[in-house]
């Protein structure tokens, strides 16, 4: 069966050959919707997802299927190049990000979690010169949101900017040389969660 073909029998369930053409369909299709699931969730840095892995994994793939089939198969129908092999591998590759951004957002993170994580992907594209520039303006912004500073301030900050611009999570920043042995996992909790609400408060 070709592409056209298996395209239009999924898409009409009045077809005497729609439940086989799901059948190929799966055959042809489960594994490469699988594996990019699979590998877009390895992208993200959440803790949630890092403890349910497996379980959302399976419950994209569900979701993908469930976006093909969805307004009687309306995904599958506006295809248009429907006898391009490649170019319907990609939009299946594109349905999969989406559905995993999605799900991500919606069921596994915190609004505070969100923010970090679309600042890292914002920092990650930027060129080195304007990254320098966001740096330094959040450093300031940081460092003029109190009239009196605290003790440690200077240090909060660097592990914030650690946290959040670098990646590391809590056990890696309690594990640097700089820190070892003088600071907790829970220290750089305090830590990163006194940073944020000053960020929230700085006008």
């Amino acid at each position: 069966m070709t592409l056209s073909e298996l395209l239009d029998a999924c898409g009409n369930p009045q077809s005497p050959h729609h439940r086989r053409a799901w059948q190929i369909f799966m055959d042809r299709y489960r594994k490469v919707i699988y594996y990019h699931v699979l590998e877009r969730c390895k992208s993200w840095n959440v803790a949630r997802l890092k403890m349910q892995f497996r379980e959302t994994v399976d419950d994209i793939v569900g979701d993908v299927f469930r976006v093909l089939c969805e307004r009687e198969f309306r995904a599958l129908q506006s295809f248009r190049e429907r006898d391009n092999e490649l170019r319907f591998q990609r939009y299946l590759i594109t349905i999969c990000q989406n559905a995993v951004s999605h799900y991500i957002k919606k069921h596994l993170m915190k609004y505070t979690d969100l923010s970090q994580w679309e600042l890292n992907q914002t920092v990650i594209e930027m060129e080195f010169d304007t990254r320098c520039q966001l740096y330094e303006f959040v450093v300031q912004k940081l460092r003029v949101s109190r009239q009196k500073l605290p003790k440690n301030f200077e240090r909060d900050i660097h592990i914030y900017m650690l946290y959040v611009w670098g990646d590391f999570d809590k056990e890696m920043i309690a594990a640097h040389p700089c820190y070892r042995g003088r600071i907790t996992p829970k220290v750089v909790y305090n830590v990163v969660h006194r940073m944020r609400n000053l960020l929230r408060e700085s006008p």
